[in-house]
């Protein structure tokens, strides 16, 4: 193979070109690299360092399904990593978050957990639906979060609502200082969830006092006949 008498170059002046177009390459890589601070020996080169503190945390929740529309709670926890993506899911299961005003937060829809695909003997796949199993649906863990509901999208049916203030009141007196814990629920008085306002607290205050004004009175009443009768 010959190169053509227009280029004007052999062979060995074409691979000199190269060679000296590499070298230059080479240099102006070292100089970046020492100009950024880095060696240009990879052993010497410091590994990175990944920030993993990340505070984003779901709320695990898993509910057992006697039928596709008999569901009943089975357990629900704060896990220690974010929320996955729904992206792409079917509506055949709506799942909606509320807070504690009972306002919507948000809503994504999901697999039913009796729906499965099952391998033909010929590679080809088929739907089965079983008659029970668990199902575990995963939702943000957002400040005030306080409930999750799950529909049936054909049905328009509420299959189960669950309340989360015991898991997220059980995460946050482990981790106090986890954002999401800041005024996320009420303190428990005697089992129940009470809200403390401080109206109500005045009212208590001024009740437990009201029995009180007679006997001082009383008192004051007593005080000034011994005082009357001193004097006499």
């Amino acid at each position: 193979m010959k190169l053509s008498k227009k280029s004007g170059l052999s062979f060995f002046e074409l691979a000199l070109i190269i060679t000296a177009m590499t070298l230059v390459l080479i240099n102006n890589s070292n100089t970046n690299l020492a100009y950024s601070g880095l060696s240009t020996d990879p052993r010497n080169i410091p590994v990175p360092e990944f920030d993993f503190d990340d505070p984003a945390r779901a709320m695990v929740v898993t509910v057992f399904f006697n039928s596709e529309s008999d569901v009943i709670f089975e357990s629900a926890h704060v896990s220690s990593r974010g929320a996955p993506a729904h992206i792409g899911n079917p509506p055949i299961l709506m799942i909606q978050t509320f807070d504690v005003d009972g306002v919507l937060m948000g809503e994504f829809n999901s697999w039913h957990p009796l729906s499965i695909e099952a391998e033909n003997v010929d590679g080809t796949l088929s739907s089965i639906t079983l008659d029970s199993g668990s199902g575990t649906f995963i939702v943000p863990f957002e400040p005030k979060l306080d409930s999750l509901m799950i529909v049936d999208v054909e049905q328009n049916e509420e299959l189960i609502f669950v309340e989360l203030a015991a898991p997220i009141r059980a995460f946050c007196q482990d981790n106090p200082d986890h954002p999401n814990c800041i005024d996320a629920i009420p303190p428990v008085v005697g089992g129940e969830i009470i809200p403390i306002e401080t109206t109500s607290l005045l009212l208590a205050s001024a009740q437990s006092f009201s029995w009180m004004i007679p006997v001082i009175l009383s008192g004051i009443g007593i005080g000034l006949f011994v005082v009357s009768r001193k004097s006499e």
